[in-house]
């Protein structure tokens, strides 16, 4: 009979420990979101908590200020993903002022996300019908920590002829303190307001809230596109979510799951194949993350080139179309 120390069997069963256990598991991952209460760390939740269920990997939505804050740390490899909108993406990318002042050419896609929608919120007994009844309103703005948001407000006024100059405004850092902001009286509008957000479901129980309707003239869309590229109108049908207290058409936009050129690929085709895998489940933890389809996660219209783990899941799949490559390699400078 063979004899085994009691240090050699320790060794043993640690090793087929180490065995049995993916390499993946032992990586703890971010996705840098926007703060707590936005929909981007609500999506982000949902998609941390099954992913972590379904695989080795072990992701966890973690809440900043905005994103000029997460952009460099994710482009220089201190962080491993984030949810970027596809404005933010195209800015970052090319290193646009004032947003960013040098191009992040280390972002890459992981897959295009959820829609996001934008538009102007005021309280329900406010007597504001239109945009064009904004004039002269205190509104949330600046957004120090959160220039996206400024650029989504400043669009969303332009759509109705109107300006920064047209409303006297309270300076916040982000989006979420500006939908405080109304629930506590301080502001008469937050011009920057999204569908679904934690903290607008929390002021609209005690201040009823509604999003105010776009105008979908082709010069009115073009006005506001000059502040954010990408923007479309869609109509949203009356008690839909919070908010909507009538069919009413507001502004939307893709959202990008983003990560690193330097990320490994094994780590973002796991991640990529259970998103694609769960989606279903993932959609169901958030409402926003009811926009996020299979059909759009590999697209032709990216403002960021994929990274190499991504491809790899989506040639697989299938999906990996000859636009969708050829729009990827003239990011890359290809």
């Amino acid at each position: 009979m063979m004899r085994f120390s009691a240090k050699t069997l320790i060794a043993a069963m640690a090793a087929a420990g180490a065995a049995a256990t993916p390499a993946l598991a032992q990586e703890r991952l971010e996705i840098m979101t926007l703060p707590a209460g936005s929909v981007a760390h609500g999506v982000a939740s949902g998609i941390a908590g099954v992913v972590s269920q379904k695989t080795g990997l072990r992701i966890l939505a973690t809440p900043f200020a905005g994103p000029q804050v997460v952009v460099p740390q994710v482009d220089d490899g201190k962080a491993a993903f984030t949810l970027i909108n596809v404005g933010d993406t195209m800015e970052a990318y090319n290193g646009i002022a004032p947003a960013y002042k040098k191009a992040h050419k280390n972002l890459r896609m992981v897959s295009v996300g959820y829609i996001n929608t934008t538009g102007a919120v005021v309280r329900i007994d406010s007597g504001i019908a239109t945009v064009q009844d904004l004039k002269g309103k205190r509104a949330a703005g600046v957004y120090s920590a959160h220039q996206t948001c400024a650029s989504l407000a400043a669009a969303v006024l332009a759509n109705a002829g109107l300006s920064w100059k047209d409303l006297r405004i309270v300076p916040v850092p982000s989006v979420v303190p500006g939908i405080a902001a109304l629930g506590e009286r301080r502001v008469d509008v937050t011009p920057c307001g999204a569908l679904n957000m934690g903290i607008l479901r929390e002021v609209n129980v005690k201040s009823p809230v509604k999003f105010l309707p776009i105008d979908t003239s082709p010069a009115a869309i073009a006005a506001a596109s000059k502040h954010f590229p990408g923007l479309r109108p869609m109509t949203f049908k009356k008690g839909s979510t919070e908010g909507i207290v009538e069919d009413t058409t507001i502004f939307v936009y893709d959202f990008y799951l983003l990560t690193h050129a330097k990320m490994a690929d094994e780590t973002v085709y796991t991640l990529v194949k259970a998103i694609w895998d769960n989606l279903p489940e993932i959609q169901k933890t958030h409402g926003a993350a009811r926009g996020w389809t299979r059909e759009r996660m590999a697209s032709d219209d990216t403002t960021a080139p994929y990274h190499p783990g991504a491809i790899k899941f989506f040639r697989e799949a299938g999906v990996w179309a000859p636009s969708v490559d050829a729009n990827h390699r003239k990011l890359l400078g290809q």
